[in-house]
């Protein structure tokens, strides 16, 4: 009888721990991912990755690749999601495209930045084929007395979101600079 209860309690120990974990996992499209990206793209260095998991469920991962003074910080998560339609013209992509952009304002609003300014808001296409569409806003951000080009890029792919947020001084990164690693990065998510 004891060693039926002691038992029943290792089992109970054992999944509560199992779920525990689970809950903060990463999809198999994360863990690809942060396993398949290289250490550049174009002339952009590997410089970090992060598991947002663990804080935030559903959050996801990135990896942020440097140039000169410019970041690009590439994130896939789902937000907890089962099913988030391919591309940019479902309600669930255009209402995170307005929560990415309502997270500029509030970061604004807390002191991070002291002035946001939104230059533009579209549509483009990223891939060496074009093949995948993005929504898009940029803004002009002042943060610590230092005037920069914020650029914010969203679609979704595979039941996952796919952002990417550049950061410069302003007037530093060309069209130029940005846009081989723009179409190498989707390439690359394309075929995770």
């Amino acid at each position: 009888m004891k060693k039926s209860r002691m038992c029943l309690l290792l089992i109970l120990i054992a999944l509560f721990t199992m779920g525990i974990s689970n809950a903060h996992a990463i999809t198999k499209m994360e863990q690809r991912f942060l396993d398949s990206f290289p250490s550049s793209i174009s002339d952009w260095e590997r410089q970090s990755s992060y598991n947002y998991e663990k804080e935030a469920p559903g959050g996801g991962v990135s990896i942020s690749y440097g140039l000169n003074d410019a970041v690009a910080t590439l994130y896939i998560y789902n937000m907890n999601l089962k099913t988030i339609p391919s591309g940019i013209s479902s309600k669930v992509i255009k209402g995170e495209f307005s929560e990415s952009k309502a997270a500029i304002i509030t970061a604004k609003l807390q002191g991070y930045y002291q002035d946001v300014v939104k230059k533009n808001e579209g549509k483009a296409k990223f891939g060496l084929d074009k093949k995948m569409s993005f929504l898009f806003a940029n803004y002009y951000i002042t943060q610590n007395d230092i005037d920069l080009d914020s650029y914010l890029y969203i679609t979704a792919i595979k039941n996952h979101y796919f952002k990417i947020r550049v950061t410069s001084t302003k007037g530093t990164l060309t069209e130029e600079n940005l846009k081989p690693f723009l179409d190498s990065a989707t390439d690359l998510v394309f075929l995770l």
